[in-house]
């Protein structure tokens, strides 16, 4: 128990201030290496979004069957809403020059035709949409690494999303095509029944139209019947046409006698007329005629002898004695002086005549009203036989043609009668049936007005249905599917591509490597050698005494380093000169920084904060993960760190892509080693005098 005494090693640690620090220092020496690097590293992922990756939207909004469709610009707001990264919306231009400086890790461009893929992603030119993502690992590999896992996440959930819409939509087509079939399946039954309809209309109708078949051939039958009938009627015809020419002769025969009897009528009526007026003059002159019956005998006789002629004349004429005839009777006997010759046999009838002359005079009278109406009479005759001879001829040729017509007409007549019977009876079924397939056919009209109608809604529902539903071939469908299973598809570019994640570590190590290298040379070299302390020699020269054996030194080691990590690792650095310069360059640059932290602190203080700055470098350079993913504490002394600088000139030395990145590393380091070298050179120039202190250190390693 002798090492918890007073006189132990712990003892020299009471002294001064500076050993009590650098012993509570050694407590959190495990801390700083323990802690410090878990606490940075703890959790990287839960920083994401403090990533910085630019976003650049090219999408358009495109049309499709369910309106306009900004699947660009959705996606755009999803992924700001949803802050897993650092997310920076700006112009293509703006993010290649960010990814390439630094500024930004990678880029997410949502490509021209972005939302057009996704609208025809149910189409038959199906095509998954596309995401480009443009990585440079010269900005970090793991954030390459980590922005793969994060966009594998955002294409899970876009994929997710779209594939929900896609599957929505060929759903919603599903049902659009199945209610289109349902529509078309009710207008099949209806179209079914209208067809029953119409089956049974059509039987109606082809009964009726046999049935009028029927008809028509009796009607034929009839036809024929009335045809014969008319050829018999002509036949007959013939021979009324030449009884016709005698009608005719007949005619003219009865009109030349109806003239004749017009002619005696007239002299009948001349002769009537001056009957009634003798009569008349005989009846005036009655009242004298016994005053002349002296006269009267003296003529009687020459009288009797004409009454006696006339009588024989009249019986020699059978009863048709004309006034002509008692004219040249008349004129036989030389008219009145022959009459006077028979005077003496009218004498002695004039006794008696004058006895009788009152009866006489009234017989006179009614012989003159009778001879009146006789004129009348003969008169009317006359206009009558003027008529009869006018339509004797029309009338005789009518009747002869008639009377002879009827007999031959007769039995043709009977033929039509016949005929014309079977004509009835035929056209009266084929009315009846004609009726019968005038309502089958109106039924028939109906059913397919319905079928029609019926056949538009069953023609529109399979045509809307048809036009929603896809038609793929079997290369389309399995494309369709391809995406309908992949809709978003990842599409990478890495600048600067790193092979392994040994090339993705190098820079890291290598700054760790260069460091504690230096910290080890350190430890076995004296950073200022005791001998020029007491000479002339000036302080840069007297620093630079300690600093070119280290130097050294340090060239092997880099140049085993270099040549392990070649030909033994198979680390292939694209620019092999320049990284092997830098890392000299950074391996000299940490010498002569160490070397100023033990000129300026001692030796034990200045490699225990050394090795502090190790550790800080360790957990805030960014060499591993992004230092945007660690708390916020490292990112603010990252900066300041020149582990930081070696990883960032490294990584384009390494995997390509030098650009303002590596020139600023250069700076830092040539100024760390011109720095800590002008420094260390004041501070040994100081050192030429020795006090108690550096006589004693209060610390020592």
């Amino acid at each position: 128990m002798s090492l918890l005494t007073t006189g132990t090693e712990l003892k020299r640690f009471r002294r001064s201030l500076l050993p009590k620090i650098s012993l509570g220092v050694l407590m959190f020496i495990p801390l700083i290496y323990g802690a410090l690097y878990l606490w940075a590293f703890w959790n990287p992922t839960t920083h994401m979004n403090r990533l910085s990756v630019a976003l650049v939207n090219k999408d358009q909004p495109a049309m499709s069957s369910h309106g306009l469709i900004r699947a660009g610009a959705s996606l755009q707001r999803k992924l700001l809403q949803r802050q897993n990264l650092g997310w920076h919306v700006v112009s293509a231009k703006q993010a290649e020059t960010g990814i390439k400086d630094g500024k930004y890790y990678f880029m997410v461009t949502i490509p021209a035709g972005f939302s057009t893929r996704i609208a025809g992603a149910a189409s038959s030119d199906a095509r998954p949409a596309r995401i480009h993502v443009t990585y440079n690992d010269t900005n970090s590999f793991l954030a390459t690494t980590l922005g793969n896992e994060v966009m594998l996440q955002i294409r899970s959930t876009v994929s997710q999303s779209t594939s929900r819409q896609l599957t929505q939509a060929l759903l919603t087509g599903t049902q659009q095509l199945s209610q289109g079939i349902r529509q078309a399946a009710g207008a099949s039954r209806k179209l079914h029944t209208g067809a029953g309809t119409l089956s049974t209309s059509t039987g109606t109708l082809k009964t009726g139209l046999g049935e009028l078949a029927a008809g028509a051939t009796s009607l034929h039958t009839g036809s024929s019947q009335v045809s014969s009938g008319a050829s018999e009627l002509a036949g007959s015809l013939a021979p009324a046409t030449a009884k016709s020419a005698t009608l005719a002769s007949g005619a003219k025969s009865v009109a030349a006698g109806a003239s004749t009897l017009e002619t005696g009528l007239s002299s009948l009526k001349s002769g009537s007329t001056a009957l009634a007026s003798g009569l008349g003059t005989l009846r005036s002159d009655t009242s004298s005629l016994t005053a002349k019956t002296s006269q009267l005998s003296s003529g009687a006789g020459g009288v009797a002898s004409i009454l006696a002629a006339i009588k024989t004349l009249d019986a020699q004429s059978g009863g048709t004695l004309t006034l002509a005839q008692v004219d040249a009777a008349l004129s036989q006997y030389g008219g009145i002086s022959g009459a006077a010759a028979d005077a003496s046999a009218v004498a002695s009838g004039a006794g008696q005549l004058a006895s009788s002359s009152p009866a006489l005079v009234s017989a006179i009278a009614s012989a003159a009203n009778g001879s009146a109406r006789l004129s009348s009479g003969v008169t009317s005759a006359v206009s009558g036989a003027g008529s009869l001879q006018s339509g004797s001829g029309e009338v005789a040729t009518g009747a002869s043609t008639l009377a002879a017509g009827v007999a031959s007409a007769s039995s043709a007549a009977s033929e039509i009668a016949s005929g014309a019977g079977t004509l009835t009876s035929g056209s009266g079924k084929l009315a009846s049936s004609a009726a019968t397939a005038a309502s089958g056919a109106g039924q028939l009209s109906t059913g397919a007005a319905k079928l029609d109608t019926k056949l538009g809604t069953f023609a529109r529902a399979t045509s809307k249905g048809a036009s929603r539903a896809p038609q793929f071939t079997a290369a389309q469908t399995r494309r369709v599917a391809d995406v309908v299973a992949t809709p978003v598809q990842l599409s990478t570019r890495t600048l600067n591509y790193v092979s392994s994640w040994g090339a993705g570590f190098a820079p890291f190590f290598i700054a760790l490597a260069t460091f504690v290298g230096a910290l080890i040379t350190w430890l076995i070299l004296r950073p200022l050698p005791a001998r020029p302390l007491g000479s002339n020699v000036s302080g840069l020269r007297h620093a630079l005494t300690g600093f070119v054996p280290a130097a050294l030194v340090a060239i092997g080691q880099v140049i085993v380093m270099l040549l392990v990590l070649r030909f033994g690792i198979g680390l292939r650095p694209l620019h092999w000169l320049a990284t092997g310069l830098f890392v000299l360059l950074v391996t000299l640059a940490f010498l002569a920084l160490q070397q100023m932290l033990i000129v300026l602190f001692g030796s034990a203080p200045g490699r225990v904060v050394a090795l502090v700055l190790l550790m800080l470098q360790l957990s805030s350079c960014g060499g591993t993960y992004p230092v945007q993913t660690s708390p916020h504490f490292f990112n603010v002394i990252h900066p300041f760190m020149p582990a930081t600088y070696v990883v960032n000139a490294l990584r384009p030395l390494i995997g390509g892509g030098v650009g303002s990145r590596f020139w600023v590393g250069l700076a830092v380091f040539v100024g760390l080693l011109v720095v800590p070298l002008a420094i260390s050179a004041v501070s040994a120039g100081r050192q030429k005098v020795w006090t108690i202190t550096r006589l004693h250190p209060e610390l020592t390693l």
